[in-house]
C-alpha cells in the first residue's frame, strides 16, 4: 500500500509530501491548480469515463486518518461486486483512499494518506517543491492521427478493457519523434509510447522476458507495470495503472514481430524513468 502525507492549499496548488520507502525517497512536488484539459476528451472528466463503465453506488461511511469519509464502490457492470473503492474526504471530496480489485475480488492496487491537513495559505511560499512533470505542449488531434497512421504509427482510438483515447501528444523533436497516446476507463490509466528503432534487450535492466502465442516483450514489474517491446521498426512502452489481466489484453492488441526478429534498441531518450511520476495513486 502506498503511503503518503499531504497538505492541500485551497484554490492555489495541491501539495504532496510522500515519505521514504526501501524503494523511494522521500519527495515533494504540487500540482499546479490551472484546469489543464486533456488533448482529446476537451471537457471530459476521469468521473464522466468512471461513470460510464461503472456502476457507482453511494455504500456507506468511514474514516481515513480521523477525517470522516463518504465510501463509494465502483462495481463491474451487471455486478455487485467491487471493482474499485473510494472513502472521500466528507468535507473537502478529497479522495483520501482507494482499493482496486480484480473480476475474482482480490485486491490488485491500495493507496491511502495518513496524515492530512487541510487549510487556506498562510503567506507566500518562498520556496515551492517541484511540480509534477507536464505533458509534452504539442497536441495531436483526430487528423493529424489519421495522418500518422499512414505512415506506420499506431493510433487506436481504443483498446481492450473498455480504455478509450482520452490525450495524444508528441515529443522527442524532428529529428526522433516519440507519440505518447493516454488511455483511461475511469479506473485503469494506460500510456503507450511509441518511437522509430528497435529493441536491443541487453540493455534493459531491471525487466524480465516474457513469450507466448510467438511474442517477446520485456516486463517491469511495479505500479505502475512497464512493458516494452518492439514491432514493425518502432519500439513500444506501455505504461499501466491496470490490473495485469487488461495488461495483458492491451499488449496483445498491439503490433508484435515474431520472437525471432528482435532487434537492436534505440532509446525512448533521457528522462523516460520518470514517466513513472505522472501516475497520481489518488487519479
Amino acid at each position: 500500500m502506498y503511503s503518503c502525507s499531504v497538505i492541500l492549499w485551497v484554490m492555489m496548488m495541491h501539495a504532496l509530501s510522500t515519505a521514504a520507502t526501501t524503494q523511494t525517497p522521500a519527495a515533494a512536488t504540487f500540482l499546479p491548480a490551472d484546469g489543464t484539459e486533456p488533448s482529446v476528451l476537451g471537457a471530459g472528466t476521469a468521473l464522466q469515463r468512471l461513470a460510464g463503465n461503472y456502476t457507482i453506488t453511494l455504500s456507506g461511511r468511514g474514516s481515513v486518518s480521523g477525517r470522516p469519509t463518504d465510501l463509494v464502490e465502483a462495481r463491474w457492470p451487471g455486478s455487485d461486486r467491487p471493482a474499485a473503492r473510494f472513502w472521500l474526504d466528507t468535507a473537502t471530496g478529497l479522495v483520501l483512499r482507494r482499493e482496486v480489485y480484480d473480476e475474482q475480488g482480490r485486491t490488485t492496487r491500495a493507496s491511502a494518506f495518513v496524515e492530512i491537513v487541510v487549510g487556506k495559505p498562510s503567506g507566500t511560499r518562498q520556496h515551492l517543491p517541484p511540480a509534477m512533470p507536464q505533458a509534452w505542449s504539442t497536441t495531436v488531434d483526430y487528423s493529424d492521427r489519421a495522418a500518422m497512421e499512414t505512415k506506420g504509427w499506431h493510433c487506436p482510438d481504443e483498446l481492450p478493457g473498455s480504455l478509450d483515447l482520452v490525450d495524444a501528444r508528441r515529443g522527442g523533436g524532428k529529428d526522433k519523434p516519440i507519440l505518447h497516446l493516454s488511455y483511461s476507463n475511469g479506473l485503469a490509466s494506460v500510456s503507450l509510447f511509441e518511437q522509430r528503432g528497435r529493441l536491443d534487450a541487453e540493455n534493459l535492466d531491471g525487466y524480465r522476458l516474457e513469450e507466448g502465442d510467438g511474442r517477446a516483450v520485456y516486463v517491469r514489474d511495479g505500479m505502475p507495470q512497464r512493458v516494452v517491446w518492439s514491432a514493425q521498426g518502432t519500439v513500444f512502452t506501455l505504461v499501466a495503472d491496470a490490473p495485469a489481466s487488461t495488461v495483458d489484453e492491451v499488449v496483445a492488441a498491439l503490433p508484435h514481430d515474431p520472437v525471432e526478429e528482435a532487434g537492436t534498441w534505440h532509446r525512448l531518450g533521457r528522462g523516460f524513468e520518470r514517466v513513472a511520476s505522472w501516475f497520481n495513486p489518488f487519479g
